[in-house]
């Protein structure tokens, strides 16, 4: 097997006629290395060639050390336009003359089309010298065929889009209890912002391909790329019916998008090429191509949505110290008080409902509105203490029920004060009969308090009722002013424990809502 080492030739000092040589200038090289050869004027031509070489070749000779080195020559050669073109191993003439080897010249290329190529040499990488001996048949050279004219225009333009994307969530974050029975009611609107999404940045525009010459030529691909750099950033529009035949005269458009990294700015070349092939003549294929480039300035990037105004509806129409609306550039928390809601009867039905919205972003998917509902009516399927303590309420007390005893386990303090799984028919009568507020009220708070928990019992939806908290139980339940009566009841157990003289306004007042729960006449709340 041989080694490989390539030799590029250089443009400026090559002629190859006149019998001069080239220098590979390899000494101490490694294998697969690229040299520049010089021209050395060491070599004279010689006047014939064997009979076995016919047409334009060239003559090169190995060094004696690598007598059979050109056996794996490989040439490449560049047209005018720059591109490679692949000479095949069977272009290659050889002969027995010892470290000879000739090559044939192509059609369409002459013998200075050496000229900026590159060849193949196997042999030792220390090879010092690959002379070009001499040219055999065909000087002076026959006239280089030129490639037909292609020209490539093209314009490009950058945009680049992206936006903030925001919510919004309306909520009542408090209902307060006023001494004249109404409600000032609290919301709150919170209004986030995103991170920058949506980013794009893009360069568009149409590639021209025209035919100046007067040969047709086929176009085999047409391709874009930033600043010379190709990669798979831009795609040109797939060829049209016919679009591949360029004829003398014709001129065919092509559209192009490159993606472009986001926040890319200053200036820029855009550069189109046109990869196309014709006939040389005598069965000969050649390809080429043109390119065309365009200088364009990178946009800069304004984001949408950077600001967006706030909205409700709850504010009045032309007065600009209550228009609630507000303009935001970042994430924000706003409150406000709707005072003296009327509550209870028929004006709770059906309520009201306030919508905080993102105006301009309306037409945007996303949370864009949020609503909140008030409706503060009255509760339903309470019965009172005294129910409780007469007939109606001990036939639903007494065995087999379980109200008592589901009762007793939910909430043993105020069950156990009371005694009532001991309960006989004479025994929860006077209970409730006898209960008072004389002292630290806690008789008729435990009264009030299990009424409720039978009511809960006798109808379960009750429990998971919403009630207004009022504002006299704030150390029980803030920063909640609408809690379930399960929660009511749950904290009342728990407070039990502690009734005393020193607390006897807050025990009044947590037994005046089980109360009114009783009396259907507690504020629900959502």
């Amino acid at each position: 097997m041989h080694q490989m080492r390539r030799l590029v030739l250089a443009a400026a000092s090559l002629s190859l006629l006149g019998g001069m040589a080239v220098n590979a200038n390899s000494a101490g090289a490694t294998e697969g290395e690229v040299f520049e050869l010089t021209l050395l004027n060491q070599t004279a031509g010689v006047e014939s060639c064997p009979t076995a070489v016919t047409g334009p070749a060239w003559h090169f000779v190995a060094p004696p050390k690598s007598k059979t080195d050109f056996v794996a020559i490989t040439l490449l050669l560049k047209d005018a336009n720059g591109v490679d073109q692949s000479v095949p191993i069977g272009s290659w003439q050889e002969i027995p003359l010892t470290g000879d080897a000739y090559v044939a010249v192509p059609a369409g290329y002459t013998i200075t089309s050496l000229v900026n190529g590159t060849f193949m040499v196997a042999g030792d990488p220390v090879d010092q010298y690959v002379r070009l001996s001499h040219t055999c048949a065909g000087d002076p050279p026959d006239e280089e065929v030129t490639p037909p004219v292609i020209t490539v225009s093209k314009d490009a333009a950058h945009t680049t889009s992206s936006d903030y994307d925001w919510t919004v969530v309306k909520t009542v974050k408090a209902y307060r209890l006023r001494n004249d029975g109404k409600v000032d009611v609290d919301y709150e609107i919170a209004v986030t912002k995103s991170e920058l999404g949506n980013q794009t940045s893009t360069v568009t525009g149409t590639i021209t391909v025209k035919n100046d010459g007067v040969t047709a030529v086929t176009l085999t691909s047409v391709t874009d790329d930033i600043d010379g750099t190709l990669d798979d950033s831009c795609v040109v529009n797939a060829f049209g019916a016919g679009q591949a035949d360029l004829q003398p005269g014709d001129v065919e458009q092509f559209g192009y998008t490159c993606a472009v990294p986001y926040g890319s700015e200053g200036l820029d070349t855009n550069v189109a090429a046109a990869f196309f092939s014709w006939d040389a003549g005598n069965g000969v294929t050649r390809s080429s191509k043109a390119e065309g480039t365009y200088g364009f300035e990178y946009a800069t990037p304004v984001p949408t949505d950077a600001t967006i105004t706030v909205t409700d509806d709850y504010g009045t129409p032309g007065n600009l110290l209550d228009d609630k609306s507000w303009e935001v550039s970042a994430s924000a928390t706003f409150t406000y008080t709707r005072p003296a809601v009327t509550a209870g009867g028929t004006a709770c039905n059906p309520g009201f409902v306030n919508t905080a919205s993102l105006t301009d972003q309306l037409d945007e998917n996303g949370g864009n509105s949020s609503s909140a509902t008030v409706q503060l009516c009255t509760n339903s399927n309470g019965f009172t203490i005294g129910f409780w303590g007469n007939k109606n309420g001990w036939n639903l007390l007494k065995s087999p029920s379980t109200i008592r005893s589901n009762v007793n386990t939910l909430y043993g303090n105020v069950a156990g004060y009371a005694g009532i799984t001991t309960w006989t028919s004479t025994g929860g009568r006077t209970f409730f009969t006898n209960a008072n507020c004389s002292g630290t009220c806690k008789s008729m708070f435990a009264a009030q308090f299990l009424a409720t928990a039978f009511n809960v019992q006798r109808t379960p939806s009750l429990g998971t009722t919403m009630v207004v908290v009022p504002p006299s139980l704030s150390s029980l339940f803030d920063p909640q002013t609408c809690v379930s009566i399960n929660t009511v009841l749950s904290v009342g157990n728990t407070y039990f424990t502690s009734i005393g003289a020193d607390n006897l306004s807050t025990t009044t007042a947590l037994k005046s809502l089980y109360d009114r729960i009783n009396n259907n006449e507690a504020l629900t709340c959502t």
